[in-house]
């Protein structure tokens, strides 16, 4: 079956047609509408890491070309109610130490929290650094719409998702 013929069910953005495989159709307008297959999984093409739509990262890390995607994204369905649990300790931690300190002496936290703020911005720099140049491939390639409403596999299957 040619890609033009498979159908455009509604007005989406996107949409998936799983019993044709991994095919995006993506309607620019009324009249022009762009089909894309990204069937391919995460590969090295020569020596690069390359992700389902064809960005190639210039260097990566060993955890981030074994880590299981799928595996985390089913754990966290299935047991999305830890994410719960947690925010409830959160909220009595931070409860339970505002009382437990309203009569003790303050700290000095000014010097950690330099420290912690240094450390925190060099992540964001670092996440920074991995993100924006993908982003960038994908505007490019595929344009804005395509990069705010897609939501799908490539995404899942390449480091940055």
């Amino acid at each position: 079956m040619a890609l033009s013929d498979i159908p455009v069910y509604h007005e989406s953005a996107i949409t998936k047609f799983a019993t044709y495989g991994t095919f995006y159709s993506l309607r620019h307008n009324d009249t022009s509408i762009s089909y894309f297959n990204f069937s391919e999984p995460p590969r090295t093409v020569n020596g690069l890491y390359t992700t389902g739509y064809n960005y190639s990262y210039p260097f990566t890390f060993e955890f981030e070309e074994t880590f299981d995607t799928y595996f985390y994204v089913n754990w966290m369905s299935k047991y999305h109610w830890v994410s719960n649990f947690f925010i409830a300790a959160y909220l009595l931690f931070i409860y339970a130490m505002k009382r437990y300190m309203q009569d003790r002496p303050k700290y000095d936290l000014r010097s950690r929290l330099v420290v912690w703020n240094i450390v925190l911005a060099m992540f964001s720099l670092w996440g920074a650094a991995r993100t924006v140049p993908e982003v960038i491939h994908v505007l490019n390639s595929y344009g804005f719409k395509f990069c705010v409403c897609f939501s799908g596999q490539p995404f899942l299957d390449n480091r940055v998702g």
